[in-house]
C-alpha cells in the first residue's frame, strides 16, 4: 500500500523534480566569550553566536541572486541586535583580509555572494567562504594572528576552533577572479543603516524590494559540494530567516527558489518553494501515504500525518463510487458505456448481465478489516473458486477450495488489501456470483 501511494504521488503529483538547490546550511562559526566582549568596537555581548549561511547547489549550477519582490519577502531577523564592527562592511565581498586580525572585526555581520575577504594589493587574492570542516588552509584569524589575541574561544558547538580553521579558502588560479556584483535595497548612497551597517543597531532586515546580484553567477570552490556563502551574522538572539534565490545552469537559464509560496501563483516566474529556505525549518508530514503530505518540508513531524490517503472514485454518479475514498482518481471512475478500457462487469457488477447472487453465497463480516468468511451453502458436488478485485479491476486475492458438496466456510485474510471497496466474485461451477466488500 505504501509503495503504491508513494509511486502514485510521484507520478501524478510530483514534488518539483529539479534538484538544483539541494539545501541551506547554517554553520555555527564562532561563540564570543567575555574576553571578546571586553575588547570589541561595537556591541558584542558574551555568548553572541556568529553564523554563516551557505547555499548548497547541485554540481554545475551557480548562484546568481538573493532577492525580494512584491510576491516574496526577504527576511533576516533575531530576537536581539546584530553585531556590526565599526570597521566592518555591508558585503563580505568588500572585506579587506588585512582587517580581520584586528580585535573582533572578523565577526562583523554582512551579506555576500561567495567571497569572505580579499587582498587588494598585488598579487591580488580572493577568499571564498567555505565550511570550517572543509578548510585545509589553516587560519589567519584569532589567537596569535589577532592583534589583541582574541577569538580563541574553542566552544565545542562551533568546532573546529577559529584559531585552527577559519573557513576562508583562497581561490585557485583558474577561478582567481573577483566577484562583480550590484545591490539594491541596502545602501542609500554610500551609507548603510540596515543590520549590515555600523550606523545603528537593528534586529531585522525585511525587504519587499531587494537584490544582491552577480550576473555571471558564483559557484563553490569545491566543485562536488558546490556550496556558496551568502551571509555572516552575529547575534545573541534567536536567528530566523526567509530567503529567495536565483540559480543559473550552464546555459544561463534561471531557476527561482522561494521560502513562501502564499503569493507564488501571482508571480510571473516559475518559482519552486523549498521549506529549508526558512530557518528554523518548519517540519511537517513527509509521508505521501497521508493527505497532509508535502514535498516542501525539510524535516519530518510525524504528528502532522493524520489522515491516511484512500484512493478511489468520489463521483457519486459513477457506478463504482467509493464513499470511503478521500482522494479522487478520476481515471478509476466507471460509467455505463465508459470504464477506461476495463471490464465494466468486473468493476461494476451491478450493471452487468451476470448480476445474480447465489441464494447460498454469503460474505461476512462486511465491512471488514482483517478477515472475512466466504460461505457457500447447498453445493451439489461443484468446484468452488473465488477472487477479490480492487477498484482497478485487478485481482488482489484468489483461491480455489476445490470440489465441494454441502456447505463451505472459507476464511480469507484481507489485512493487506487497500482500504476501500472491493469486488468479491465466487464461481460455483461455471457460474459467477458477485458481492461488494468494504475494507476498513
Amino acid at each position: 500500500m505504501k509503495q503504491f501511494l508513494a509511486v502514485f504521488f510521484l507520478l501524478f503529483f510530483p514534488p518539483f523534480i529539479r534538484a538544483q538547490l539541494e539545501n541551506i546550511i547554517v554553520e555555527k562559526y564562532y561563540v564570543a566569550d567575555a574576553n571578546d566582549a571586553a575588547n570589541p568596537t561595537g556591541n558584542l555581548p558574551p555568548g553572541s553566536v556568529t553564523y554563516r549561511i551557505y547555499v548548497d547547489m547541485a554540481p554545475g549550477y551557480k548562484l546568481k541572486q538573493l532577492y525580494a519582490d512584491e510576491f516574496h519577502t526577504f527576511k533576516i531577523e533575531s530576537t536581539d541586535t546584530f553585531y556590526n564592527h565599526i570597521n566592518g562592511k555591508s558585503f563580505g565581498i568588500d572585506v579587506n583580509k588585512n582587517t580581520l586580525n584586528k580585535n573582533t572585526t572578523a565577526l562583523d555581520s554582512w551579506l555576500t555572494l561567495g567571497q569572505a575577504a580579499k587582498v587588494t594589493v598585488a598579487p591580488q587574492k580572493y577568499y571564498h567562504g567555505i565550511l570550517k570542516g572543509q578548510d585545509i588552509d589553516g587560519s589567519f584569524i584569532g589567537g596569535t594572528n589577532n592583534q589583541q589575541g582574541l577569538l580563541v574561544n574553542a566552544d565545542p558547538s562551533a568546532s573546529p576552533a577559529l584559531t585552527v580553521k577559519d573557513g576562508n579558502g583562497r581561490d585557485s588560479v583558474i577561478y582567481n577572479m573577483p566577484v562583480s556584483y550590484f545591490s539594491n535595497g541596502i545602501l542609500t548612497g554610500t551609507d548603510d543603516s540596515t543590520i549590515f551597517g555600523s550606523l545603528k543597531t537593528g534586529t531585522e532586515f525585511i525587504r519587499d524590494t531587494f537584490e544582491l546580484t552577480c550576473v555571471t553567477g558564483v559557484k563553490g570552490i569545491i566543485p562536488d559540494s558546490n556550496q556558496v556563502l551568502i551571509a555572516q551574522l552575529t547575534t545573541k538572539g534567536q536567528l530566523k530567516f526567509e530567503l529567495n534565490l536565483v540559480l543559473i545552469d550552464a546555459n544561463n537559464n534561471p531557476c527561482y527558489f522561494v521560502a513562501d509560496s502564499s503569493k507564488t501563483v501571482l508571480s510571473p516566474y516559475n518559482e519552486t518553494t523549498k521549506g529549508f529556505l526558512k530557518y528554523p525549518p518548519a517540519c511537517g508530514c513527509t509521508d505521501p501515504n497521508y493527505l497532509e503530505y508535502s514535498s516542501i518540508y525539510p524535516c519530518t513531524d510525524n504528528t502532522a500525518c493524520k489522515t491516511l490517503v484512500v484512493l478511489g472514485c468520489t463521483d457519486t454518479m459513477a457506478c463504482n463510487y467509493n464513499p470511503l475514498a478521500n482522494y479522487n482518481v478520476q481515471a478509476l471512475c466507471c460509467y455505463p458505456g465508459y470504464c477506461s478500457d476495463r471490464d465494466l462487469s468486473v468493476v461494476c457488477p451491478g450493471l452487468s448481465k451476470n448480476k445474480q447472487s447465489a441464494p447460498g453465497f454469503n460474505l461476512f463480516p462486511n465491512p471488514a478489516q482483517n478477515q472475512i468468511t466466504i460461505q457457500v451453502q447447498d453445493v451439489d458436488n461443484k468446484e468452488i473458486k473465488y477472487e477479490i478485485r480492487n477498484a482497478y479491476g485487478t485481482i488482489s486475492l484468489a483461491g480455489n477450495p476445490g470440489l465441494v458438496s454441502g456447505t463451505i466456510n472459507q476464511q480469507v485474510d484481507i489485512s493487506n488489501l487497500e482500504t476501500g471497496l472491493h469486488l468479491v466474485r465466487v464461481f460455483i461451477g461455471n457460474t459467477a456470483y458477485n458481492k461488494i466488500l468494504m475494507k476498513n
